[in-house]
This record gives structure tokens, sequence and C-alpha cells, in this order.
């Protein structure tokens, strides 16, 4: 966060009347908009958040925060935008605060000029010293896009913005990771596949074939602890016929490789279960005579 201006409050609310000196009066600015310059410390851009500091009641008070170019040090053009007005009506004294926005970019060690558009009569603190400039405007009227300079004091209003900096950032991939680690926990994971054909294929004249492919997959593990995947994956041939209505046969070819793979590239374990199964039924009629 970067700012200009002080959230230091002024020590002095009153000021000397000039056609009668000796004689001091509460120290108010009515519909005015005045101004005072800064250099700007960091880019300014975006939103900002302007404040002042108002010590007395006045049921009508309220100001525009803005911002105005410099040219040959003197306030020139506006280059705020979306300024809020601001209820500056306080029965003790208290900072007052409102937004405005900059749409582009002012880079730092430029120097600005912020302050406010009063609305009626505002009655802010101050310190001796300092430069501000005022232009003189009538209630109701807009935030003037140029300024001219109607009158200048020395003194120092209470006033200040706080406004965000542009942040860079630089990666530096340096960190490096092994399997002891243990950085974070992978997500349990399940894949299932499968495939069912039926038939697909003619070995010849009476058998039909049933085949059926799958496969299983679930990763698993903590990098620091690692388990790895584990697939599962298979074939099922299952050969019918019916070539005989009294007897029938049923074989079964099971391929099943088990894999388990691991973050680094190598096969742990690798396993094939051929299994042969076969089954042969029928009847058997007999009769003799009594």
């Amino acid at each position: 966060m970067a700012r200009i201006g002080t959230n230091q409050i002024g020590s002095l609310h009153q000021i000397e009347d000039p056609d009668d000196p000796g004689y001091f009066f509460d120290y108010y600015i009515e519909c005015q908009c005045f101004l005072q310059p800064y250099i700007l410390p960091y880019d300014l851009y975006g939103s900002c958040l302007a404040y002042i500091y108002c010590y007395k009641h006045d049921g009508d008070a309220g100001a525009y925060p803005v911002i105005f170019s410099d040219s040959a040090g003197q306030p020139n053009n506006r280059i705020s935008s979306s300024e809020q007005w601001i209820d500056l009506d306080v029965s003790s004294g208290q900072w007052k605060t409102g937004y405005l926005s900059m749409a582009q970019v002012v880079p730092a060690g430029t120097k600005v000029w912020f302050g406010f558009m009063s609305e009626y009569m505002i009655y802010p603190c101050y310190e001796n010293g300092g430069n501000c400039h005022f232009m003189w405007q009538d209630y109701g009227d807009p935030i003037p896009d140029n300024y001219q300079i109607n009158e200048s004091k020395a003194i120092t209003i209470s006033q200040y913005l706080d406004y965000r900096t542009p942040v860079n950032y630089l990666m530096n991939p340096t960190e490096s990771m092994a399997p002891q680690d243990s950085k974070e926990k992978m997500s349990n994971q399940l894949r299932s596949f499968a495939e069912i054909n039926q038939p697909l294929e003619k070995c010849h004249k009476y058998y039909d074939i049933k085949r059926t492919t799958f496969e299983h997959q679930q990763a698993y593990g903590t990098l620091g602890r690692i388990k790895g995947n584990w697939r599962n994956q298979g074939e099922i041939l299952q050969p019918l016929t019916q070539a005989i209505k009294a007897r029938g046969w049923f074989k079964e070819i099971q391929e099943e490789p088990q894999i388990w793979d691991y973050p680094l590239g190598r096969i742990l374990k690798v396993q094939k279960v051929l299994e042969l199964q076969s089954r042969i039924t029928g009847t058997l009629e007999l009769s003799c005579p009594l």
C-alpha cells in the first residue's frame, strides 16, 4: 500500500481574519476545489481511497476527492474519474473517506495535485506551511476538467490518499523433489474399462467365441511413500458349441497380467495368469431285459 499526504491531524482549525487582525474564526472552505502537490512514491493506478479530517458540523457539508496533473508546477487537467461524494457532516472531529479511480497509470516520481471539491462549507484541520491552491465554484457545479487558480494559501490541509502498488512476482524453480519427499497426498482414482463383444468370431462351422476384455486401474499413495498405480488387464475367450445335442463342453482361457506402475516409470511387478478350464458332461442311457 502506498500513500501520498499524511494521516497526522493538523493542530489548527481557526484562522485570522485578514480584514480584522487579531480576530480568529473557525476555518472553513465553501464551494471551492482545493489542491495540494505530491510526488508519487509508486505508480498510481486503479481504485484509490481518499481521506480528509473534518472537525465541525454542517448539515450540507460534502466534497468529491479529485486528482489533477501538473504543468510547470501548477495544477492542470483532471486525471481522476468515478469520484465518490463524501458526506462531511460530522458531530466531532473524524476522518472521512471516499473512492476515486485512475484509468491510466501515472508513473512513480510524477508530481500530481490531490485534493477535494467542496460543496457548501466544510471544516478541515490544517497546519501552517505548504502550498494549497483554490478554485472558486458555485454550488452544484460539476468537477472541473481544467484547473484555474483563484487563490493560494501557505497551509497544509489534513488529507491523504492510499492506493495499491503494482506487485511483480519472480518465480525461480530451484526446489527438487525426491521419492522420499512427502509433498501432498494424491487422490485415490479408480478407472474401469470393459468391452464385451458377443458373438464376434467364428472359429469354424460350429464354434462361436464370446470375447471379453477388461482393464482396471487404481492410483493411490503419497509422493513420500510411493505405492504407485495398479493395473489389471485381461481378455476372456469362451468358445461355445451346440454341435452335439446330448453333450456340451465349455472352455475358458483367461490371461490376466497384473502390473504395478510407479512414478519413476519402472514396473515393479508383472504377473500373468493363464487358466485353462474344461468341462465335459453327457448322459448315458442303459437298458436291460428283466
